[in-house]
């Protein structure tokens, strides 16, 4: 065995090393992914990527580990789906030295996603570490880990699926001996990884598409909170009491962009729930939360298109659709959650991004896009990665894009405060004034929504 990696860097002139378009100066990894770029450990994709957020699986994930640490690896046909794939050689080697097992029915799964805990025991393993052993298999690699403060701090559970820059930054860590940055631990991380199957749960998988068909209220799922606090009615309301999609119309649009769409209107001195619940004036838009067949995520990109009409007032600043977090965890149902990001129009019609941001007391950030009312459909793109937590850190992120074009990007975010809370379902709202208990509609006006679909990674 050796440690090769300063051996391999000899051999690779700088010349040959090149930023990557997708990891930014700010990138929290950015160290970490140029030192594994420099030791020539991973390579980055032929368009000039790293693609920082990717998932490794199983198969690339032990041949990394292999490559880096030892001069050669043999063997083959050591588990019934690993026989003369390119990865045999590695993933057998590895198991002859005890770094990786197999799952209860003899297979490896190689194209199965890695989870920190096996990454782990395959680190742990090969670079010597060790911890105290516990109840569960995983605790000595995790705490050996953790010893060498070598659990980026966006790992926030056990079976959390490892990406491109989650490996990088271990090993950056790990081999240059850093051990100066915030740690996870195996105490911070808790429980227990649930076990392995083909997806979350029955039928529910990512990336997932909101229905646009005649049953579309059916199903996507819409969350009724009837258990929040009862509180009194001049004190506030509960926006999602009772399901109001009365003014939202879906509308079959045959040779268009999208075969369908949901039109949501705004009626002439209509505003918000609140101005509706404390002015007796109607209801402006919809505001309500749709779960359809989402599953809970701590990352989460959300595409959607959006469509003014030519006649539309932006003198009335109003909100656009988004992503909730906390709904089926927090103890105070959506009333006792502010774990959510989405986007809006100011009164100049500028786009301006909402969320539950810990960092200040402004919940808004107004972008450089003016938003145009021009009867065309524009993308826009949320992709979000939550803070961790107990501690509330400012390490979380987020992106937004306007037709392909990124308006903002913050990595030192914090959405939530408990750890149970994830992303888990979509924010459909899209109301007037929000907040703003003095703006109304100034005349019947819509705007037309469509192409709804979220991840847990990068779509």
């Amino acid at each position: 065995m050796k440690i090769s990696f300063l051996l391999t860097a000899l051999l690779i002139p700088v010349t040959a090393l090149a930023s990557f378009s997708d990891v930014s100066v700010h990138h929290q990894n950015k160290a970490a992914i140029d030192y594994v770029q420099s030791k020539g450990i991973v390579k980055g994709y032929s368009d000039g990527t790293f693609g920082p957020n990717k998932s490794i699986n199983r198969a690339e994930f032990t041949k990394i580990i292999i490559e880096s640490l030892y001069d050669s690896s043999t063997g083959g046909s050591c588990f019934p789906d690993v026989t003369d794939q390119w990865f045999a050689k590695y993933v057998c080697y590895a198991k002859t030295l005890g770094m990786i097992g197999g799952y209860p029915d003899g297979t490896f799964q190689p194209e199965r996603p890695v989870q920190f805990v096996e990454a782990a025991k395959i680190i742990s393993n090969g670079f010597n570490l060790s911890g105290e052993k516990g109840d569960e298999w995983f605790a000595e690699f995790v705490r050996g880990l953790a010893s060498r403060n070598a659990i980026p701090v966006n790992i926030r559970s056990f079976n959390q699926e490892l990406t491109r820059a989650d490996m990088a930054e271990i090993i950056h860590r790990l081999d240059a001996k850093i051990s100066h940055l915030d740690s996870g631990s195996y105490e911070s991380l808790g429980g227990t990884p649930v076990a392995r199957t083909q997806s979350f749960s029955e039928g529910k998988k990512y990336p997932y598409s909101f229905p646009l068909s005649s049953n579309w209220k059916d199903e996507w799922n819409f969350y009724i909170d009837n258990d929040a606090p009862v509180i009194e009615a001049d004190d506030g309301i509960n926006l999602v009491a009772k399901l109001d999609l009365d003014r939202v119309e879906r509308i079959e649009e045959p040779g268009g962009k999208f075969p369908a769409l949901l039109r949501v209107h705004y009626p002439k001195g209509a505003g918000s729930n609140f101005i509706a619940h404390f002015y007796d004036k109607a209801k402006a838009g919809v505001v309500a939360i749709g779960q359809g067949k989402m599953m809970p995520t701590e990352n989460i990109h959300l595409r959607y298109y959006v469509r003014f009409p030519e006649d539309f007032d932006f003198g009335t600043s109003g909100s656009l659709p988004g992503v909730k977090g906390g709904i089926t965890t927090s103890n105070y149902g959506v009333l006792g959650s502010d774990y959510f990001v989405g986007a809006g129009w100011t009164k100049k019609g500028e786009l301006s991004i909402h969320g539950g941001f810990q960092d200040e007391f402004d919940i808004s950030r107004i972008t450089e896009i003016d938003l145009a009312a021009d009867n065309e459909w524009h993308r826009i793109d949320i992709i979000a990665r939550s803070n961790t937590v107990p501690v509330r850190r400012l390490n979380g992120s987020l992106i937004v894009q306007y037709d392909g074009e990124q308006v903002f990007n913050n990595n030192s975010i914090s959405f939530r405060s408990r750890a149970d809370d994830v992303f888990d379902a979509l924010g459909f709202f899209s109301t007037i004034g929000t907040l703003d208990t003095f703006t109304v509609a100034k005349k019947d006006m819509y705007l037309d929504l469509a192409g709804f679909i979220v991840s847990d990674k990068p779509l």
